[in-house]
């Protein structure tokens, strides 16, 4: 895919993505707490923090593109 979706149909089950916040762009993943029904949180790849912590709320995402061969 090459272009940006809603962060509502992004997936939850881990999967690495580009994610912005219409001006940054960074790799995030779905960190479930328990299940995606009780909660989660999107981590930063780069660092592991929290993307959602009131600093980076991610609002569009991508697929990460394939490795070069």
């Amino acid at each position: 895919m090459d272009k940006w979706m809603s962060m509502e149909d992004a997936p939850r089950d881990g999967t690495p993505i580009l994610a912005t916040d219409g001006q940054t762009i960074t790799t995030v993943y779905f960190y479930a707490r328990g299940s995606v029904e009780t909660g989660g949180s999107w981590n930063l790849v780069e660092c592991g923090a929290y993307a959602e912590d009131g600093e980076w709320t991610p609002i569009y995402w991508m697929e990460l593109p394939p490795l070069p061969k």
